[in-house]
């Protein structure tokens, strides 16, 4: 295998091993990506949001910048050893800052596009990376709204007003397209930091004292820490224009930060006996969770990742080392994993791992945990003993099956189901059972309904009105008397299924059509119930003259 690095080389890597598991109908996997011998130990600083691409670093005789692309299956390597900053939520876009002359260079699919034609530094990205938040250095620090074109010539520059009497001021975080951005400034006497947001609706507004630090994908909302040196976090909802705390009650929060949709805060903090704690708060309940001493978590919409643990709200925690138990990973040769990133919605994770050598990058995928469906679903009331299968993920053992409250006895456990026997006691009643997975740590998934049912009666018919009806006459109306009807009961002329109304468990009616008249001289009628259970009646007869 030969490496060739040059300006930005595309390096052809060597295989990568990769484990392939199935949860949910959705592929659980777990890859050893490919190695490069340029590249050892190496370093992750930036993942998109769906994964596929990200960027690092190594040492060989120096620093070593890198891209990779996990659909190319390529190390893209940086010119001069610049690093990339403000990737791109799809992977699309990349800047490198030079500061030996101020300029920033715009990197498209892995290749340079084109340089800012201002001397500006880097800023944030839009999701799309079509737009990005520059700043100039000339004589004060001011920020730019820059829709990139395909090359210099073509990038649209629109210079953010400056909060009033302000000199220098710097965009930090946007919003997925681009259209918000938040920033901050300081005031006169250069010791305390503003936040302003930005756009190009309503202007520049300042919101509030504080370092913003990150804003959901929507821009609805932009979370920092207060600038009173006491370390409160805070969101400023840009809906309701009004500046909240996020945490309330704690203080010392550090790294505070919003989902991308916006539903969950998430930081760390420092505990009285000077312990750092991560923290998860929801949005809509106000609801925290203190993650115990888990260092700095790492966030998504749906998962958190912190000292070897995953948080998911609702679900509870639960073991990265149960994630790697279910993929047999002993013979890889890897220890010391740690997850670096998790994709936007939590289901990709990548991460670290070292070697006899140095480190390796693995990458997995997961669904949530958690108890999806159930197989079967339903029962007869007074049915036999069956096994139960509840379908999910992140099952390990120590995980327990339980119904409407009671545990059942548990028989298999794998990663993607749990099988559990169901007694004919448990189905003595009908209706819905609830069915509840308890995993190791204690927490408890939501609720599946299992359905124990009553099979439907066998009607019989003891009469009907009219006993006799004239041939080509009008359709009539026919009441049908007898046991066992349902709402869900047919009534049927000579085989001919009607348009049925229930009236009672003993009378059904339905309409005629005066066309069934040719049917015969004696017509038998009938009542079907539907399965489960149900069937056909016996037949009492209408005389046709």
């Amino acid at each position: 295998m030969f490496y060739f690095k040059c300006a930005f080389t595309k390096v052809l890597p060597v295989l990568a091993s990769s484990i392939l598991l199935t949860c949910l109908g959705q592929a659980q996997s777990f890859q050893i990506l490919p190695s490069d011998p340029y590249l050892n130990p190496q370093y992750i600083t930036q993942m998109s949001g769906n994964g596929n691409t990200f960027t690092g670093y190594g040492y060989s005789t120096a620093h070593e910048y890198y891209i990779y692309s996990q659909s190319q299956g390529y190390y893209f390597y940086l010119p001069s050893s610049l690093p990339p900053f403000n990737l791109s939520e799809d992977g699309s876009t990349f800047l490198v800052f030079n500061d030996s002359n101020y300029t920033t260079q715009i990197y498209k699919n892995y290749a340079y596009s084109h340089t800012l034609s201002l001397q500006v530094s880097t800023g944030p990205l839009s999701a799309n990376g079509g737009i990005c938040f520059p700043f100039s250095f000339a004589g004060s620090l001011k920020s730019y709204q820059v829709i990139l074109g395909a090359t210099s010539v073509a990038d649209v520059y629109t210079l953010i007003p400056a909060p009033a009497g302000v000199d220098s001021y710097v965009v930090k975080t946007c919003s997925a397209d681009g259209s918000i951005a938040y920033g901050y400034f300081q005031d006169v006497s250069g010791n305390q930091n503003h936040a302003f947001t930005w756009s190009a609706a309503t202007g520049t507004r300042v919101i509030g004292s504080f370092f913003p630090f990150s804003s959901s994908d929507d821009g609805s909302l932009c979370v920092g820490q207060n600038a009173d040196g006491t370390g409160t976090p805070v969101v400023w909802n840009n809906s309701s224009a009004q500046l909240g705390q996020v945490f309330p009650g704690y203080t010392r929060v550090f790294g505070v930060a919003v989902t991308p949709d916006g539903k969950y805060f998430y930081g760390q903090y420092q505990n009285s006996d000077e312990s750092m704690h991560g923290l998860v708060q929801t949005v809509s309940s106000g609801a925290i969770a203190d993650l115990g001493q888990t260092g700095m978590p790492i966030g998504s919409d749906s998962r958190f990742y912190a000292a070897g643990a995953f948080y998911q709200p609702g679900v509870g925690t639960y073991q990265l080392s149960d994630l790697l138990n279910s993929y047999n990973l002993g013979s890889s040769g890897l220890s010391g994993y740690a997850v670096q990133k998790l994709t936007n919605d939590g289901t990709g994770m990548l991460g670290t791992a070292n070697t006899s050598t140095g480190s390796s990058i693995w990458y997995a995928t997961l669904p949530l945990e958690g108890a999806a469906s159930l197989s079967p679903a339903s029962r007869v009331v007074h049915g036999t003993n069956f096994e139960l299968t509840v379908n999910g993920s992140g099952f390990s053992s120590g995980t327990t099956v339980y119904w409407n409250g009671a545990a059942l006895p548990t028989t298999t456990i794998k990663p993607c189901h749990i099988e559990a026997e169901v007694s004919r006691a448990d189905l003595a009643d009908a209706g819905n059972a609830l069915v509840t997975v308890k995993f190791a740590d204690g927490s408890v998934s939501a609720p599946l309904n299992f359905n124990v049912f009553n099979l439907n009666p066998t009607p019989t018919t003891n009469s009907t009105n009219p006993t006799m009806v004239h041939h080509g006459g009008a359709g009539f109306s026919i009441t049908v008397n007898g046991t066992g009807f349902l709402a869900t009961s047919t009534v049927k002329w000579g085989g001919l299924g009607l348009v049925t109304q229930y009236i009672s468990p003993v009378e059904l009616t339905a309409n005629v059509p005066a066309a069934y008249y040719t049917i015969g001289k004696t017509v038998p009628v009938t009542v079907v119930n539907p399965v489960p259970g149900g069937g056909t009646s016996n037949a009492t007869n209408v005389i046709v003259q």
